[in-house]
Formats: structure tokens, sequence, C-alpha cells
């Protein structure tokens, strides 16, 4: 019962495992050591206002030398004491010999002699799967078509793909069949060494005699299934160059027929110490010769065929390095040590009561549809608990209020389409997709703590989806709209006849490029008013090719009405006036502008700009703000301040100490 190892290579891992581990112990001490001289000037004076155990320490270090340790000699298979195998030696060499002549095509064992014999084969190699087989295909002459192996995949296929065009010589040779047996037994290393014939026996060339002392001599016996029916002996079946099935006939037109030799193949397996048996449908001859194939093992019980093993104990070496480590973890290296988890093990079930506390209130607010008290109680409890479940389950439940809301906006979206408002409809989904936003963070900061929010996510990812590209179609039918209004009043200022022609044939296309995309989001109204403006400017058309220009310039006012040009600028004018009167009285002075005021004017696009120059008021004259210009503003301020807000909470959670709860709530 010596020990020993099964691998001592590892063992070498230890020249640089265990220093390298010294060394990491010396840098954490020297760096310990700077830091109590920067705050104590003397590492002595730190032991007067701390409570870290030098001797602990050294204690814990060792323990983790020693599991590192354990755990290299169970890498390297210690193992002490032998255990006592029965040899069951290289295994058995079966080397299978089929006959592919065209007799084997009779069909007095149906289906037919080769599919029998195909049958048996596939049956043998399936009940002695640690066999090696071998595959021998012969007619006139043979071939090694699979020498022995262990791979019954490869053996099988090739046994299956057997058909008398597998050797294209004619005939019947056993003898040379045989003979590449005998010369594929050569490199076999199995003592245990049979041949299985398949064939039907009726050889026309060659004397197999001559080879059955060579199989006899070497103790390899002739196992033979014969195929085929003595008494009743079947017509060949072949297949012309047409494709025409018809019966074999000899030089004389008579028809061939295949008997089964069972005298001669009966001799040759007695020759051998063989067994004969003959195949057919009803009897295969299946268990007489796997009984055959069981008899070529070797007699057990012999002392000589015994051998033994090491036996490997991973459990003591593995079971010793994880008891260490968790011995090393247990040690504290301060001095209270024991006083603080008293206090933590008395604080911590009342921290998860109180959570659990906070949590249900903020579900049953939830359920009152109270939703910001709700999100009130829910950040409460995870300010409180530290347990993972409790947090996950918190800011899944916040998320679900934002969700919910913007489910809620999508619905009023896909009512102002019915209602044929697609203003309405636009400025939902933006509140919409904001408050995805909004959950998504929630959903987010859950798949830390968990995975409870992950079906949740999925269903946000595909209302985000659908609410993105339900507002790029109506910012598509909109842009589209305003193009049609571009290239009429284009057409309409333009002076000259060919190119206003060119311009009305332009606005009529994007005129119908606007219906198609109005029709496609149900907006009946907006499609009717392409329609008309399409067929105004289609009468434009015909009026400018007759070279009328007055009547021409009507159809395309009328088109501008359609496409609502007039309605637009009459709202322009009402704006400019309402801006106007809000002005100070004359003879005052005009504030400046706000520091907010100007940094707005610097983020205005240049389409914005435009449209104020065109509106007709003097340049420097002071405007109102525009409302939904302060509402993005104050929008992007709240998400920058929220952004900052969540940032000092990861600060926050990531500087505070963890803890952990008795209770998995």
């Amino acid at each position: 019962k010596s020990m020993t190892f099964l691998s001592y290579d590892i063992l070498w891992h230890l020249a640089w495992l265990l220093p390298l581990f010294m060394l990491a112990v010396l840098y954490g001490n020297r760096k310990r050591r700077k830091i109590a001289e920067a705050m104590f000037k003397k590492e002595e004076n730190a032991e007067k206002y701390t409570d870290a155990s030098k001797s602990k320490r050294r204690v814990k270090h060792c323990l983790y030398t020693a599991s590192a340790l354990a755990c290299i000699i169970a890498a390297a298979q210690l193992a002490w004491g032998r255990d006592f195998l029965p040899d069951t030696g290289p295994g058995r060499d079966l080397l299978v010999i089929f006959d592919v002549s065209r007799s084997m095509l009779a069909d007095d064992v149906k289906p037919t002699r080769l599919a029998q014999g195909q049958w048996l084969v596939r049956q043998l190699a399936e009940k002695n799967p640690a066999d090696r087989f071998g595959l021998i295909a012969f007619a006139g002459t043979s071939f090694l078509q699979c020498p022995l192996t262990t791979d019954k995949t490869s053996f099988l296929q090739l046994t299956d793909g057997l058909d008398t065009d597998t050797i294209p010589m004619g005939g019947t040779n056993i003898q040379h069949a045989l003979e590449t047996a005998v010369q594929a037994f050569e490199s076999a290393e199995g003592k245990h060494k049979a041949v299985i014939l398949i064939t039907d026996g009726d050889e026309l060339t060659g004397q197999a005699e001559n080879v059955t002392k060579q199989l006899a001599d070497a103790n390899i016996p002739l196992f033979i299934a014969g195929m085929g029916d003595p008494a009743n002996p079947s017509v060949i079946h072949v297949t012309d160059e047409k494709g025409n099935r018809k019966i074999l006939t000899d030089e004389k037109g008579n028809a061939v027929k295949s008997p089964l030799n069972e005298k001669e193949l009966s001799a040759l397996a007695q020759k051998t110490a063989g067994i004969y048996v003959r195949s057919t449908a009803a009897d295969p001859g299946l268990n007489e010769l796997q009984n055959a194939i069981d008899r070529l093992d070797r007699k057990t019980g012999s002392s000589e065929l015994a051998v033994t093993r090491p036996i490997e104990r991973p459990f003591w070496t593995l079971g010793t390095a994880l008891f260490l480590l968790i011995l090393a973890f247990c040690i504290p290296e301060r001095r209270t040590a024991v006083i603080v988890l008293l206090c933590l093990f008395t604080v911590l079930p009342l921290a998860g009561q109180e959570a659990e506390q906070f949590f249900n209130a903020g579900v049953q607010a939830q359920k009152e549809n109270d939703n910001a008290k709700a999100k009130e109680f829910y950040e409460k409890a995870v300010a409180v608990e530290e347990n993972a479940q409790v947090r996950a389950n918190a800011y899944q439940n916040m998320g679900v209020i934002p969700h919910k809301e913007a489910r809620a906006k999508m619905s009023e979206a896909n009512e102002g389409l019915k209602n044929q408002n697609p203003d309405l409809a636009q400025k939902a989904l933006e509140e919409a997709i904001a408050k995805l936003d909004e959950a998504e963070t929630s959903y987010r900061e859950s798949f830390r703590y968990g995975t409870t929010a992950a079906a949740n996510q999925q269903v946000l990812l595909k209302d985000r989806k659908n609410a993105e590209e339900l507002k790029k179609e109506i910012e598509e039918l909109k842009k589209r709209q305003q193009q049609a209004k571009d290239q009429t009043k284009q057409a309409k200022d333009e002076k000259d006849p060919q190119k206003q022609q060119q311009k009305t044939r332009q606005a009529e296309h994007a005129a119908d490029q606007m219906k198609q995309q109005a029709e496609k989001l149900s907006q009946q109204q907006m499609a009717q008013s392409a329609d008309n403006a399409k067929r105004e400017l289609q009468k434009a058309q015909q009026e400018q090719q007759r070279g009328n220009q007055k009547k021409a310039g009507e159809h395309l006012d009328n088109a501008m009405k359609a496409l609502g040009a007039e309605e637009q600028k009459q709202e322009e004018k009402k704006s400019q006036d309402k801006e106007q009167s809000g002005g100070k009285k004359n003879g005052e002075k005009k504030p400046e502008k706000s520091e907010g005021e100007q940094q707005q004017n610097e983020q205005q696009t240049p389409q914005q700009k435009g449209e104020q120059q065109q509106s007709g008021s003097p340049e420097g004259e002071p405007r109102e703000i525009d409302k939904e210009q302060a509402e993005a503003i104050l929008d992007v301020m709240a998400r920058d301040e929220k952004d900052f807000r969540d940032m000092l909470k990861e600060i926050q959670k990531r500087n505070a100490p963890q803890r952990k709860v008795e209770k998995d709530w």
C-alpha cells in the first residue's frame, strides 16, 4: 500500500506556484505597512488604533498555502493501494468474407441471398460491439474492403454498400478470398480470430481446400453461413443495360440456377474446427454463429489473466483543500470580530423585515394605482435590503410602472391614428418611447441581482420596436406632405413655363407618394387631400401645355389649399401677431435675452432660423420662447439629472459595506 503519484509532472508546478504565492503575501504586507506608516507614522501605532491581528493574518496565509498545496497534490493524482482487475485481453478479430457473385442475387431466400447476408452481418456486429470486424468482398477475385477495426459505423456502411458490381471479375473464387483473409490476419493484435464466410458455395474457380490447412494451423476457425435452398435452386434475376429485369441465361440460352453447395461448405468448416449453418428467412442461424463466436474467449480464472492498478483517492486531497480554504475564510483578521458578527446577526434580520415591509407596501400602493407612492416604497426597500432577490423584484416593479404608462401612450397613439390625428399620435409615441427608456433602466438594474425581469425586458423590446416603427411611418407621412407642399409652392413661384411644368410633375409625384403613405397608415383624410392635390396638379399641367398660365396658377392654388399650405400660413401669421402683441409697449427699453434664451437660439436648426426670417419679424426683436423647445430642454435636463442620481447611487452602492442576509426572502 505504498503511496504514489500517477502524474508526477504536475508536482513540478510547485517550483513556481509556491514562490509566486509567497511573493504575493510579501507584496501585500509591504503595501499594508506603507498605508499604516502614512496614517499612523509608525506601523506599531496601527495596532493601538485598529483591531487588526497579525497572528490571525499569518494563520490565514498558512491555510491558503496549505490549501493550494493540497490542490496541486490532487492534480498529481495521489494514489495508494492496488485494485485487481480481470484482463479482458485485446478482444476478438472477426473477418467477414462476403460473396458478391451474381449467384447471390437468387431469391430463394427472400428478398435475395445478398440482402439476407447483409442483415446477418449487421446483427453479428451489433451483438459484439467490443470486437474488431473486417470485410473482404470476393467473386472471381477478392479485395479487402475494410481492415479489422472497432469502427462499426464504417464497417456497416461498407457492408450495406456491397453489390454484384463491387468485384468486376465474375465467378466465385473462395480460395483467393481465404488467402486474402490469411494476409489480413498477419497484422491482427488479438489472439482470438475467426473467419465468417457468407456464400452460397457455388465455387466455379479455385480450390478452397488448399488454404484450410493454413487456417487450421493458425487456430482460425471458419464459420460458414450458407445462403440458399439446396433442394429448390432458384434462377438469378439481373438488370440489363436498359434497366430491365431479366433472368440470367447461359451460352445455350438456358436459365442459370444456383444451388446451395452444403456438402462442400460443411467439409470446409470441419477442417478448421468451425461450424456450418444454413441461413434462411425463417431460421437465419444467428444464434449458432453467436454461440460459436462466444466460444472463442479464453478460459478465465487463471492468475496470469489478472492485472492490478493503483487506486486513486482524490476525495482526501480535494476534501482537505476545501476544508482548509473554508477554515481560512472563517478566521477573521480582527480581534473584535466575534462581537461584530453577533451584532450583524442581530441587526440583519431586522433590516430584512423592514425591507420586506417597504416592498409589500410598494406592491399594495401599485395595486391601488398610486405609482408615485409605490416607487417611493420600492426605493426604500432597495436602500435597506442587500438581498439580491429583493432588489431584483423591487427594480422590476419600478420598471413596470413606466412600462404600463408607455403602453397606455401607445394605445393613445393608435386612437389618434383612428381619429385621423397623426400629430397627436406622434406626440404620444414620443412620450411612450421616453417611458420605455425609463422602464428599461429599472429592468437593467434588476438584471444586476437576478433574471426576474427577463420576460418584461423582452416585451419592452417588442413594444419599443413597434413604437419606433409607427413613429417612423408618421414622420415619413409628414415628410412627404411637406415635400408636396414645397414642390407645389416652387412650381407656383416659377416664371419659366418649361421649368414650371417640370416642377408641377415633381409636385404631382410627391402628392402621389403622400397618398400612398397616408393609405398605409389608414389616414383617409390626408389621403383624400393628397388625391385632390394630385388632380389639381394634373389639371395645372394640362393648362400649362395649352399655355394658359392663369388657369394653371389657379389649379396650383387649389393644390396648395388641398395640401393644407394655406392653413399653415395662417397659423404662422397668427403666431407672429401673438408674438408682436406680447412685446413691451412703445418707448420701453427691450430686455436683454437671458443666457438660456441665447443658448436656445444657438441650438436652433438652420430650418428654424429660416422660418423665423420668413415670418417678417424685425431682426433683434425679442420673442417668447417656444413651448415645445422649452419642454425638450427641460426633458434633457431632467434626463441628465436622473443619470447623475443613478451614478451617485452606483458609487454609494460600491462603497457601502456588503453584508449577507440570513433570511432569503
